[in-house]
């Protein structure tokens, strides 16, 4: 029995010469009873720092790593210790800069955390009896929250802990907002919180989306220049107003909102009631609608691309429409641009557009359907009247769109008939299939693809701007070859830009359209109805495989090819399938390596010396065109195509 054992303990410690680490020891060591007995018959001090390297008994408590046998022992011997002794876990600092929080965190005694942290909100909920001292409280628990959260931080296992940061900073704004409110009709020049720790409130205000202490803050006029650091959680918290049918809780966040970036704004004095409430946990959602703006993407892209054209008071009022514009929510779209008379022209409406593509998830956002028109209707009557500027580079507003891949945009813009389809950049001759077939494939904001929206234009083109053609296959054939084969002074035709830009879904939907087929990989036989037509198409044709082998574009060399061969019967539509399947990278590239890369870089080959008049002495069984291009491709060496040649057409 070990209570008969004491008398010897006593007189075993009467010879000890260290008494105190005698204590540290059995602490460590996760004796209960003994730890009790040296404390309560032996009266060892229990608040004796270890000076070799600054413990506590609370720190021998939680030197070890936790483990699951022990844990409750640890946690009952750390309750009794924290009854006996005034150490503050916290403020009780070893030698390597730890305090006895961190200590338990590193070695993972999570309810010994958890405990450390239930005394810390224990302890606010006696502040309706801390009177004068309630800013001495309030200072004493920002300073733990802080010590929390960078404890937090500096460990690899942080995060789980951050229920508890989030418990603690909640029970914050309680006691700030009692300490707050008495002060918001006296002067608070002389109060103990200084301009970091009003920074720090705001930053709590707005994680914790309380109204309340937000109105308290800005209450106070010292207050009013509170640190921005965290705009995207202000951004967010307005944009969760927006649930509810109460639209003031709206004007009345983004009036904050303003005050923070010294915006004037107009009906401050009219939101300025007590609103005293606060989001509950049900209200703290991070998406709206079905989807999540990413508010990190939205400061990046306003700042990189409409800081040049806007003052910093506007550039955050922009940020903010372009946040509701992603809701499709009219009615703050239209209070916004009113409230702040914001000056929107051709350019502010298209970037404002694009970059509520760019911060949702593709074809969430679609300017054609019918959610968002009261939107679009109420922005682009704002700009209509300067709807027909251009910008330094000669594009309009439709031009913009298509280019960009908002071809929702695009197409509204056509069917609202603001701009004819066809109206030319007098800068570089290009129109809108130019900027349709200039876009690299995939590269799409919105829900409609760019073979979509060419096929959309095309039908437009042909029915709206050149009524006069008619409408059967064979106008269309016409309208193709006028809109698409047809180079003018300034640029290449649409059909080779789509070439450069190796969009090949727009590249075969022209050579569908050219030849005025349903289906382009099956053999085209010429008959006298579209003899012509393919006859000059194959020379379009044969100038853009041409233009591949001068780039090296092996991925659209082979797709070109294979519908030039299946258009005059040399290869079936079966081995068409294999080559529409791909045989190549997708990237396009040739697979050779760089040094090689770079010789043919700067290989010239004068063509207009090869003897071309030799090739019909060759053999009749190989068309002379393929001939032609095999020739070129052994002329500068793209091993690639020349394999794909004699492999596809079975060249001896």
């Amino acid at each position: 029995d070990r209570k008969n054992m004491y008398p010897v303990y006593r007189l075993l410690l009467n010879q000890c010469s260290e008494q105190a680490n005698l204590l540290h020891v059995y602490v460590k060591s996760g004796d209960w009873e003994m730890v009790m007995h040296l404390i309560q018959f032996e009266k060892l001090d229990p608040n004796e720092i270890d000076p070799q390297n600054g413990w506590s008994v609370l720190h021998y408590c939680i030197s070890k790593p936790a483990s699951d046998n022990e844990w409750w022992n640890v946690l009952l011997i750390f309750q009794y210790l924290m009854q006996k002794t005034k150490i503050d876990c916290f403020e009780c600092i070893d030698k390597n800069g730890r305090n006895i929080l961190h200590l338990a965190m590193e070695n993972n005694h999570e309810y010994v955390v958890k405990y450390v942290i239930a005394q810390c909100v224990d302890d606010i909920q006696d502040i309706d009896r801390l009177g004068s001292q309630i800013s001495l409280k309030l200072l004493r628990y920002m300073k733990r929250y802080r010590e929390f959260r960078r404890i937090i931080h500096s460990l690899s296992h942080g995060n789980r802990y951050v229920d508890l940061l989030l418990l603690l900073r909640d029970e914050i704004v309680k006691i700030a907002i009692l300490f707050l409110k008495p002060l918001q009709q006296k002067d608070t020049s002389d109060h103990c919180l200084s301009q970091h720790d009003i920074d720090e409130l705001y930053q709590i205000a707005l994680e914790c989306k309380s109204y309340y202490l937000l109105w308290c803050l800005n209450c106070q006029n010292r207050f009013a220049n509170c640190s921005t650091s965290n705009d995207k959680n202000f951004i967010n918290w307005i944009l969760l107003t927006l649930k509810y049918k109460d639209f003031k809780s709206f004007e009345w966040l983004t009036s904050q909102y303003c005050i923070t970036y010294n915006r004037n704004y107009s009906k401050q004095n009219e939101l300025d009631g007590d609103i005293g409430y606060s989001f509950t946990e049900e209200n703290k959602l991070e998406a709206y609608n079905g989807f999540t703006v990413n508010l990190e993407e939205l400061m990046t892209q306003t700042e990189a691309k409409l800081s040049l054209y806007l003052q910093e008071k506007d550039l955050y009022i922009i940020r903010l429409l372009i946040a509701v514009v992603c809701l499709k929510n009219q009615p703050a779209t239209k209070h916004l641009c009113e409230t702040f008379e914001l000056n929107i022209d051709s350019n502010i409406l298209f970037h404002v557009i694009l970059i509520a593509h760019q911060i949702v998830e593709p074809g969430t956002v679609c300017i054609d359907g019918t959610d968002f028109e009261p939107v679009w209707n109420y922005l682009f009557d704002r700009v209509k009247p300067c709807a027909l500027e251009q910008d330094e580079a000669g594009r309009n507003l439709l031009h913009l769109a298509i280019q960009s891949g908002i071809s929702c945009m695009g197409m509204i813009l056509i069917e609202k008939k603001i701009f004819r389809i066809t109206s030319i950049n007098d800068k570089n001759g290009w129109n809108c299939f130019h900027y349709c077939a200039s876009r690299e494939q995939g590269d799409d904001l919105c829900r409609r693809k760019g073979k979509d929206v060419f096929r959309y234009m095309l039908t437009w083109a042909m029915e709206n701007d050149m009524p006069w053609i008619g409408g059967s296959k064979d106008c269309k054939m016409k309208v193709v070859k006028e809109l698409c084969f047809q180079k003018n002074v300034e640029s290449k035709d649409v059909f080779q830009i789509a070439v450069d830009a190796q969009n090949v879904d727009i590249v075969e939907y022209l050579i569908q359209s050219r030849l005025g087929v349903e289906n382009i990989y099956e053999p085209i036989k010429l008959n006298e109805r579209n003899n012509t037509n393919s006859l000059e198409f194959y020379d379009e044709l044969i100038a853009c495989i041409i233009e591949c082998i001068h780039r090296n574009l092996s991925h659209l060399f082979i797709v070109l090819l294979g519908h030039y061969c299946v258009s005059k019967d040399l290869i079936t539509y079966s081995d068409f399938g294999c080559i529409k399947e791909g045989d190549v990278d997708n990237n396009g590239d040739a697979d050779e390596d760089e040094e090689a890369e770079e010789e043919e870089e700067e290989l010239i080959i004068e063509e207009d010396q090869i003897n071309w008049s030799l090739i019909p002495t060759f053999s009749d069984s190989i068309d002379t065109d393929v001939l032609k291009l095999l020739i070129l491709s052994v002329s500068y060496g793209r091993k690639v195509f020349i394999e794909h040649i004699v492999k596809r057409l079975n060249l001896k």
